[in-house]
């Protein structure tokens, strides 16, 4: 399958439009097959272990059962008619899929079928190639690193510096450090001095909460919905994590943020915020360098009925539920669990939600919410037309503070992204701001966050 998604995900390196694709084609027979059976889309099995871990007693339902109650009631007629689109349009362009997607399509989707649709579309085999699962040597722990290390520049392109130091091995003194790039006579001391009584921790980060702000969005092409303005909004879904092993206990989950009235667009308007318009804030009280955030960003072209921000929150838990029955969790588990005595980690399904691993499975995670959210303006029941879901990737480290984003200062410099939906398309630009600044010894109230030995 090679058109699923296509160039208006753009923004995605080649492996995760791979994923993109595997799980749009899965989806499409999923819920084309739900609405010509006229039964409920299957849940999916999920492992006790993860429902643990999430502090969940009954499984969530699957994202094909979430956009099919996304839509409303459909008549039998209003079904077929989705189920044909679903088996036969790029969904964002309006045109035929290429005949040998509608061709795969026509054999997947089988209504009276018994066997679940996971198993005929091979998505977790298809998952596990794809993620290369394969090249992690059993009682290898350095082709564990890499193959992570590869993986995270894949999922999030342009920060490999980020991810150059994810090995939590230990040393004398209980603390992880990198063992296979050991500091050069140039390099400078990592760990800062004790704190003072009232002052933040070693590795605490210095500031009271984290900024995504808005500063512009132009309308480059207007939805192909209504006649009249674009009534848009913004929102999301905000999670946050340690990038170590030796802070907090796992990445958090989502916390929903918006919706926020953007106003009305009409073609080529562009709305300039001044001050900027506050997407969300991360409050950054107790959290350790380094750390991660991970907004799940959207738009939408707002209707009647409304419904978009509950959708996504629930949408996120579900996605990444159904990940963790496709073996995702256990393959890494098992890999992992080859070589945890020598990392000195325990390992539990919580662990796999946590660092480096959470962060990648968090990464999959926002792929397939985008992917997922293509479909929620095919339906009948005057929804908001929710648009492409982006990723935005942020870390704060030492080494992000001192130099790029931040360059020594609490601001990083305006960034854009394209964000498709309904036949429309959307500039917004946005920044990040780090706000209410905690004094440190040795370190005055303009200087950032940087720990070094005075």
């Amino acid at each position: 399958m090679s058109n699923f998604s296509g160039a208006q995900r753009e923004h995605l390196t080649p492996r995760a439009q791979a994923i993109s694709t595997l799980f749009e084609r899965h989806f499409r027979a999923e819920i084309a097959e739900a609405l010509l059976s006229e039964k409920p889309a299957p849940r999916v099995e999920i492992p006790k272990a993860w429902l643990q871990a999430r502090d969940q007693k009954a499984p969530p339902p699957s994202p094909a059962q979430l956009v099919l109650r996304y839509w409303g009631e459909l008549s039998r007629n209003d079904a077929k008619k989705l189920a044909k689109r679903l088996m036969s349009e790029d969904l964002r362009t309006g045109l035929l899929l290429p005949q040998k997607d509608r061709d795969d399509l026509e054999k997947l989707v089988q209504p009276n079928a018994k066997t679940p649709m996971a198993d005929r579309s091979q998505v977790s085999d298809q998952l596990t190639e794809t993620l290369e699962l394969r090249k992690i040597r059993k009682g290898d722990e350095g082709s564990f690193w890499g193959w992570l290390k590869e993986l995270l520049k894949d999922l999030y392109p342009g920060h490999d510096g980020v991810f150059r130091d994810i090995k939590p091995t230990v040393d004398n003194d209980g603390r992880p450090e990198d063992q296979d790039t050991p500091p050069g006579p140039e390099d400078e001391p990592t760990t800062p001095p004790p704190p003072t009584s009232g002052t933040p921790g070693p590795q605490q980060i210095g500031y009271q909460t984290l900024r995504l702000n808005i500063d512009r969005v132009r309308c480059l092409r207007r939805t192909r919905g209504e006649a009249g303005d674009d009534e848009m909004a913004m929102g999301g879904v905000a999670v946050h994590g340690p990038l170590a092993y030796n802070s907090n206990p796992s990445l958090a989950n989502g916390e929903q943020f918006g919706p926020t009235d953007l106003g009305s667009f009409s073609q080529g308007q562009r709305e300039v915020f001044n001050p900027p318009l506050l997407a969300h804030e991360y409050d950054l009280g107790g959290l350790n360098l380094p750390h991660v955030f991970l907004p799940l960003f959207t738009l939408a072209e707002l209707d009647p009925a409304g419904g978009f921000m509950d959708f996504l929150t629930e949408l996120m838990t579900s996605i990444e539920a159904e990940i963790s029955s496709y073996e995702l969790f256990n393959l890494i588990y098992a890999y992992y669990n080859a070589i945890s005595v020598a990392v000195l980690v325990p390992l539990t399904i919580s662990f796999i939600l946590t660092g480096p691993i959470g962060v990648a499975i968090v990464g999959i995670v926002g792929i397939v919410v985008g992917v997922a959210a293509i479909f929620l303006a095919l339906g009948t029941g005057n929804r908001d037309d929710i648009f492409d879901v982006r990723e935005i990737f942020l870390a704060l480290t030492q080494q992000t503070l001192a130099g790029p984003p931040f360059n020594g200062t609490s601001r990083t410099d305006t960034e854009e992204m394209i964000i498709h939906g309904d036949g429309g398309r959307y500039q917004v630009d946005f920044h990040w701001q780090l706000a209410g600044q905690i004094p440190v010894l040795g370190i005055s109230d303009q200087d950032p966050p940087v720990w070094t030995q005075p």
